[in-house]
């Protein structure tokens, strides 16, 4: 092919790199310049293709932070795009006007293959310059045919490479060969499809490679338990695990054991719970999480599968794990990890258990009797001889009540009640060849009884009907000290009332096992009567009163109403009788604080004899009224001798007051008159003192006929004569009163006469 220097004209021979006439460097032809793109282009693809599972491996790495990027910068991402978009634009019309200037400066005589690059270069902006904005692949392209067209002289900068780099397209037509562009069609199709799986591809995970089961306890007992190889899992699916964080829930993820650990691992440090939610915190985890995902996949696999049988295995016995999870569970875990899970049930066969062995566990067993028959009890004093009956419990029935002859059964269990001895075969590798054994009862002492009324003494105390009653002494034999003594009444006693006492178990047993149990004895009787006596009581009934003690308080009321009339009465009054005529007993209905009332009646007689001179004259006044009154004394009481015990320095007198009036002046507007102590009728003192208190008290009378208080304060006729009497003595007197004048009056005389 004839080529000219295209500074110069000059014609060169086909290959020359500089013009001999001028030194220029001499552009390569259109044709070459294709073709050698199209051969760099395409051995770029090669590499690009070879390198481009390496690239895969590493695409998760680049996707993962590709992945988070994207959503950070996601209103970027359209704005990148159109923006993209444009200098693509751009870039293919700088490469259009770059291949005008270049065929330029070239020989007319190849205008027709410039307008084919022209061709081409727009067949590879919207080919495969398009292509290498979505991959690498087109971008090595771009990058092998800028490179080739450096080699082949073209400036840098120029778009001539990108436009014979696009040679696939267009221009082919007229200067690539069709098997060229055929060539890198096919190579772009593969690297991208290349990328794509590898991008969408989904690693498929076969647990069940990674199950074993490890066997404890002994044959007959063995227990099954699932190790998942979660090390020899995460070194074959490390990096083939892509999660799906956001389908991971919190609640899930911090139950997991890995938690701290990947939270450690994110904030580069120790947990902190305080702002472990924060936005930035939690795209670390979760970038931890993608990272770690084939191990957090493999602490939940190790928890999908299950044994059956898992317990009570034998050897030989098979097994098989199963997976526990519906299918429905299974594709979201799927989902979430982005694996493929192929779930498979695997079969084991039991085998290493130890043979159980047998042993006597009442060997060397002791029984320990206390109490006394027929109510002695029993315990276990010793276990056996053998080291596993530490981890026995042993049972007693019945362990009470029991007398010599009686048969025990003693059985055993694990301290969990159980009879299977499990745990025990499963830490010893041995169980009882039998679990309980039959006993007879030996040894046990007889009960003997005691009198536990011997030396008891009852103590009364206070006033009858009142009294109290304690127990003064308890009984003699010292098995009385387990006992306890109660009272059937302890007050409002009386001499001669019946008091019970009953003996009881002190601890409250109603066998007196206690007592039993402390002396080998029991009470013979449980109840003693004991009659009350030597109460000092409160008199109930006048027949209780001796003559002496009448007398004594008859004494005191003379006294008392003597002492009235020295006191009270004047000269005109003198007392002509005092009598007993009886006694009225009140007693009390309820407790009430007087017991009782005793009241003496008396009668007596008084006699007015008044003289008094009144306007010059002498008037006299006569009366001898009868009136009834009477003494009391409260709570009188009886001591233990049956002696009356009354104070009767302490006694009350009734209030009421009869007047005598004699309408005689006195002057100044009164009269002469006097005033007793006492009714002028017996009925007016029994209504006012006796009857007035019947309500609250209960009465004995023991009065003279009541009816002789009904007449009159005196008898007519006794009145008559006592008033004719009294006016003979009125008489007399007066007589004698002139007599002694007149005698007076002639001794004055005579005295005169002496003195003449």
């Amino acid at each position: 092919m004839k080529m000219f220097c295209n500074k110069c004209g000059a014609k060169l021979e086909e290959g020359t790199k500089f013009c001999a006439a001028c030194g220029a460097k001499i552009a390569v032809s259109v044709d070459e310049v294709a073709k050698d793109a199209a051969a760099k282009a395409e051995g770029a693809a090669k590499d690009v293709a070879a390198k481009a599972e390496d690239a895969a491996k590493k695409a998760d790495d680049t996707a993962k932070d590709a992945a988070e990027k994207a959503k950070e910068t996601a209103e970027k991402a359209e704005g990148a795009v159109k923006d993209a978009a444009k200098k693509a634009d751009e870039k293919a019309a700088t490469a259009v006007d770059d291949a005008k200037d270049a065929v330029k400066n070239t020989e007319g005589k190849i205008s027709p293959k410039v307008d084919a690059a022209k061709d081409a270069a727009k067949g590879a902006t919207n080919g495969a310059a398009n292509g290498a904005t979505n991959g690498a692949a087109n971008g090595a392209t771009n990058g092998a045919a800028t490179g080739a067209a450096n080699n082949n002289g073209i400036p840098a900068g120029s778009v001539i490479p990108n436009a014979a780099g696009n040679a696939g397209g267009g221009a082919a037509k007229q200067a690539i060969p069709m098997k060229t562009i055929g060539i890198i069609a096919a190579v772009l199709a593969v690297v991208v499809l290349i990328i794509v799986l590898v991008l969408t591809h989904k690693a498929t995970v076969k647990p069940d490679k990674f199950i074993n089961l490890s066997y404890n306890g002994y044959d007959s007992l063995g227990t099954a338990t699932i190790d998942f190889d979660t090390a020899a899992f995460v070194k074959e699916y490390d990096g083939k695990v892509k999660v799906d964080v956001d389908k991971i829930s919190m609640s899930e993820l911090t139950s997991s054991g890995l938690y701290d650990t990947l939270f450690s691992m994110a904030l580069g440090g120790e947990l902190d719970l305080d702002n472990a939610t924060s936005d930035k915190n939690m795209k670390k985890l979760k970038k931890a999480i993608k990272e770690n995902g084939a191990e957090i996949l493999a602490e939940k696999l190790a928890d999908i599968y299950e044994v059956d049988p898992r317990k009570e295995l034998t050897n030989g016995t098979k097994v098989t794990v199963s997976c526990s999870l519906s299918d429905e569970k299974i594709k979201d875990l799927e989902k979430t990890y982005g694996v493929k899970l192929k779930i498979k049930s695997k079969e084991f066969t039991v085998e290493g258990l130890k043979e159980i062995k047998k042993f006597d566990a009442f060997d060397g067993i002791e029984i320990e009797y206390s109490g006394y028959a027929p109510n002695a009890t029993a315990r276990l004093k010793k276990k056996g001889n053998d080291s596993a009956t530490d981890y026995i419990d042993y049972k007693i029935s019945p362990d009470s009540g029991l007398s010599d002859g009686d048969t025990i059964t003693v059985t055993i269990t694990d301290y969990s009640g159980h009879t299977d001895f499990v745990s025990m075969a499963e830490s010893y590798g041995k169980v009882p060849s039998s679990t309980e054994k039959k006993i007879t009862v030996e040894g046990v002492p007889q009960v003997v009884e005691f009198d536990p009324f011997d030396g008891v003494t009852l103590e009364y105390s206070g006033y009858a009907p009142d009294g109290n009653a304690r127990l003064s002494s308890r009984g003699d034999d010292d098995a009385c000290d387990y006992l306890e003594y109660k009272l059937s009444k302890s007050e409002g006693l009386s001499n001669g009332d019946v008091v019970t006492v009953t003996v009881e178990d002190y601890y409250g047993d109603s066998n007196f096992e206690t007592v039993i149990d402390r002396t080998g004895k029991k009470p013979s009787v449980t109840t003693k009567d004991f009659v009350v006596e030597g109460l000092t009581s409160y008199v109930a009934s006048l027949d209780q009163i001796s003559t002496e003690g009448f007398d004594m308080m008859k004494s005191q009321a003379e006294d008392v109403f003597n002492a009235y009339v020295a006191n009270d009465w004047n000269e005109n009054v003198s007392l002509v009788s005092f009598d007993n005529i009886g006694s009225y007993l009140l007693t009390s209905k309820s407790n009430s604080w007087t017991k009782n009332q005793l009241y003496l009646v008396y009668k007596y007689k008084a006699k007015i004899d008044l003289k008094a001179e009144v306007d010059g004259k002498t008037e006299k006044y006569k009366r001898s009224p009868v009136l009834y009154w009477a003494i009391k004394y409260n709570n009188l009481m009886l001591d233990s001798d049956g002696k009356l015990a009354v104070d009767v320095t302490s006694y009350d007198v009734i209030a009421d007051r009869f007047e005598v009036d004699s309408k005689i002046s006195s002057g100044w507007f009164s009269t002469y008159s006097w005033t007793f102590r006492g009714y002028e009728k017996l009925d007016l003192l029994y209504q006012k003192n006796i009857m007035a208190q019947i309500a609250d008290y209960n009465h004995e009378d023991a009065v003279e006929d009541a009816a002789k208080s009904t007449q009159k304060e005196e008898n007519p006729d006794d009145a008559d004569k006592e008033e004719a009497e009294d006016k003979s003595d009125d008489s007399a007197e007066d007589k004698s009163d002139d007599s002694a004048e007149d005698k007076a009056d002639t001794e004055e005389k005579s005295d005169d006469a002496d003195k003449e």
